[in-house]
C-alpha cells in the first residue's frame, strides 16, 4: 500500500461488512493510522510473527520430513533462522545432506552452498542470464521500491 492510499477508503471498505465481501491488501507494513482501523473489527491483520516457525513448529516440521532433531537443536535452529521459513528449510536440506545443522551465518551462505553451487554450469549460466542485473545495491533497491 501506498502511503497515498486514502484512509477513508480503507475504513470504509473496512467497514462494508459485506457478508461475501472479502478484501485482500498486501503491505509490507501498515501505517499507525491503518492499524487502529484494522485492530478491534474483526480483521484479521496478518504479522511476521505469524510467519515465523518457533522451535515447537521446528521439531514437527523436520520430524514430518524423515529427521529427527532434539529440543535444543529445534531451539538453535530457531535462533539461526529467525523463524523464517525458507532458512528452516535451507537447513532441514543441511541436516538431510551433510548430516548436521549448518553454522553458516546467513541466509546467502546456506543459499550459496546447498542450492547454487548444486547446479552445474549451465543451469547457473541460464538463471543468470534471466537476471536483468548484474549486481544490486541496496541504493538501487530502495530507488526501485518508490515505483
Amino acid at each position: 500500500m501506498q502511503t497515498a492510499f486514502p484512509e477513508s477508503l480503507f475504513a470504509a471498505m473496512a467497514e462494508h461488512g459485506g457478508k461475501n465481501l472479502h478484501i485482500v491488501f498486501i503491505t509490507q507494513m501498515l501505517p499507525r493510522d491503518l492499524v487502529s482501523i484494522v485492530t478491534g473489527r474483526g480483521i484479521l491483520h496478518i504479522t511476521a510473527s505469524d510467519l515465523r516457525l518457533h522451535a515447537e513448529d521446528i521439531h514437527r516440521y523436520f520430524a514430518l520430513s524423515g529427521c529427527a532433531v532434539s529440543d535444543e537443536e529445534a531451539g538453535r535452529i530457531a535462533g539461526y533462522t529467525e523463524g523464517w521459513v525458507i532458512a528452516v528449510y535451507l537447513q532441514l536440506r543441511s541436516y538431510r545432506e551433510e548430516g548436521a545443522l549448518s553454522v553458516a551465518s546467513g541466509i546467502y551462505v546456506l543459499m550459496e552452498r546447498l542450492v547454487w553451487y548444486a547446479l552445474d554450469t549451465a543451469q547457473q549460466t541460464f538463471l543468470l542470464r534471466l537476471s536483468s542485473f548484474r549486481t544490486i545495491t541496496q541504493r538501487a533497491g530502495l530507488r526501485g521500491s518508490r515505483l
